[in-house]
């Protein structure tokens, strides 16, 4: 008889704002998914654990384990104990945006890999992101044929959701980029609860530069880049060290350029292209300089792609907006 662990869940009001997505997320969105979990994890390796309900006074680091195919490396690896410790363990971690039971046939293979790769007893956890339209999440699969032939495969999981509760409370701060994918229906409030755990947070700087480039670029998938601006005017300088503003840049003018091209038209795919890079351009004289003259907006709503592009340099090397001379 499979045994499975029921775990109570948060009575909140917040805990009934699940994600429910329509749509599996494209490929775009996955990578910002993926990228975000694995900074998160980085900052706060025992918190991952934490979620899933294991507490440990071993250290807990994440493992730099490489398994030789490809397609068997896992999401991350956490390492707990030292090499030289009887008590050390391992946890292969596999984080899916929602469930997708074709892939857990890889996942054995990858758990056993990892076991000796590093000499460790290792456990999987399946990181779940988002409840969407689903019912269930697999905790495992089992195969049997006859009467006598049964082979089982279980494993750990975490569903993020479930955890709204310990995430705004901020004691796993490494985590708290995490939290906006909890909700439905977010509101600002939660991207400020996130920057407010993340800044008072006894994380480095680097760490906290991480995670608020994190929370910005998950934030951008359900958010206006006004509102970003707004929350993380002042944390601007540290995000963009990160490269996030430059990225918003990147990605502004990819998008203008889809746009074009959905219009068929070369005169389309030049106007939504210098649209995204002005709107993006915008965005970094607001973040790095605060109000922006209107004679200088101006001077960037009429400008190219070129001319915006070449004014990124001018921005982060000027101290102040009079030195553009716009």
């Amino acid at each position: 008889m499979r045994r499975k662990r029921v775990r109570e869940k948060p009575s909140t009001a917040a805990q009934n704002q699940a994600v429910e997505a329509d749509a599996a997320p494209d490929k775009e969105a996955n990578e910002i998914y993926d990228r975000t979990v694995k900074i998160a994890i980085a900052a706060d390796p025992a918190g991952m654990l934490r979620l899933a309900g294991c507490e440990t006074d071993l250290p807990v680091k994440l493992g730099n384990v490489t398994v030789n195919r490809a397609e068997l490396r896992a999401d991350s690896v956490l390492l707990i104990g030292e090499d030289d410790d009887p008590r050390r363990w391992a946890a292969c971690i596999e984080v899916q945006v929602q469930p997708d039971r074709s892939k857990m046939y890889s996942w054995q293979s990858k758990q056993a890999g990892i076991a000796m790769q590093t000499g460790r007893m290792t456990v999987l956890l399946v990181l779940y992101l988002m409840k969407g339209r689903y019912q269930t999440f697999p905790d495992g699969y089992d195969i049997v044929k006859g009467p006598y032939l049964t082979t089982s495969y279980h494993f750990g999981t975490i569903k993020l959701w479930e955890h709204v509760k310990e995430l705004w409370s901020g004691i796993m701060p490494g985590l708290a980029a995490l939290l906006l994918l909890c909700y439905l229906d977010p509101g600002p409030e939660v991207l400020e609860r996130e920057r407010e755990i993340i800044l008072e947070s006894n994380l480095s700087e680097d760490n906290k530069s991480e995670l608020l480039a994190a929370a910005v670029a998950l934030g951008g998938l359900q958010f206006p880049a006004e509102m970003l601006r707004q929350i993380f005017e002042k944390e601007a300088e540290m995000i963009k060290e990160k490269g996030i503003l430059k990225e918003w840049i990147d990605e502004g003018i990819a998008k203008g350029r889809a746009e074009g091209e959905a219009k068929g038209k070369a005169e389309g795919e030049a106007k939504g292209e210098a649209r995204g890079a002005r709107e993006l351009l915008l965005a970094m004289l607001s973040a790095r300089f605060g109000s922006v003259p209107e004679s200088v907006a101006e001077k960037v709503r009429s400008a190219d792609v070129e001319w915006c592009l070449a004014s990124v340099p001018r921005i982060e090397a000027a101290n102040h907006i009079e030195e553009l001379a716009w």
